[in-house]
């Protein structure tokens, strides 16, 4: 099996994979009965069982047969469902410099504040835009509409109404199989802090219960 193990991964480095992703994906292997084998995809999410093997060639097989499953699909710029504003938008050309610019600082959070209807969602839609550009994935979550009982609504709706984030970062079983809310936030914490690249995160309408949460969020975020 040490030696299989070996020629399957000089095969997959041919492939120009990810090396972390084949020395993952060859450690997992294993030989069943009746020369099944078993191994993890490439986001350790599930097990697979590939058919029977009887080759001479086996380890080439082998790769064959996982190859589909090593692919790494590429991460969408917009992580999250997005919001259409079909508003014109007016002038402001100071204020959305200067929400920019600070957004340019270090472990950036701006808060923009104000009685509703004043516009700031149109800001925002407008800044991300204008800048979308400069950042390799962007995040628009919602914090509207709460149930009265919740008392963290940011989180809440990160964990439960947020499937298109979950499917994009790959993590989707992996949040079903954990058992509680703590275990499912450090799952979404840990897949965003591995992207990479500038991340710009809207969080419209946050109230000042979700601060500490917001403060959770990975520090390379350009949060608004």
């Amino acid at each position: 099996i040490a030696l299989l193990k070996q020629e399957i991964a000089v095969l997959l480095q041919k492939q120009q994979l990810n090396k972390k992703n084949i020395q993952q994906v060859v450690n997992s292997i294993k030989i069943k009965g009746n020369g099944n084998f078993v191994f993890q995809d490439v986001k350790g999410n599930i097990n697979i069982t590939a058919p029977a093997i009887q080759s001479t060639q086996i380890a080439s097989e082998i790769v064959q047969a996982i190859l589909p499953y090593l692919k790494e699909k590429k991460t969408p710029k917009f992580l999250s469902r997005m919001t259409r504003y079909t508003n014109e938008f007016i002038g402001r050309k100071e204020e959305l410099h200067s929400v920019n610019e600070l957004l340019q600082e270090h472990n950036a959070l701006v808060v923009v504040n104000g009685m509703g209807g004043i516009g700031k969602t149109s800001l925002a839609y407008k800044l991300m835009q204008n800048t979308q550009n400069e950042y390799q994935y962007i995040i628009w979550t919602n914090c509207e509409h709460p149930l009265p009982q919740d008392k963290d609504v940011l989180k809440t709706k990160l964990l439960t109404e947020n499937g298109l984030l979950h499917k994009n970062l790959g993590i989707e079983a992996t949040l079903k199989n954990a058992k509680t809310q703590d275990e499912r936030w450090d799952i979404l914490l840990k897949s965003i802090m591995e992207l990479d690249g500038q991340l710009l995160w809207i969080i419209d309408n946050a109230q000042d219960e979700d601060l500490e949460t917001i403060k959770e969020l990975p520090h390379s975020c350009k949060i608004l």
